[in-house]
């Protein structure tokens, strides 16, 4: 019997949260200034469990491409 494929979620739908690690280096800039932005409340963030995530949509707003025109 063949096994179903499985799917990453991130090919299907795009990626939805990052973490501020990731989101630090995407941003050129340090993981302790990510989560002072998040502590000041201009980041919102997701904890689940132990780890903290930023949402793709809220990446989105803080670039400013938040589809609003």
């Amino acid at each position: 019997m063949n096994k179903p494929e499985t799917m990453r979620a991130d090919a299907t739908v795009g990626r939805l949260a990052y973490s501020p690690t990731e989101l630090s280096q995407a941003l050129g800039v340090s993981r302790q200034h990510i989560f002072n932005l998040i502590r000041r409340g201009e980041i919102q963030s997701t904890r689940l469990g132990t780890a903290r995530r930023i949402s793709a949509k809220e990446v989105a707003r803080l670039l400013g491409d938040d589809g609003s025109e």
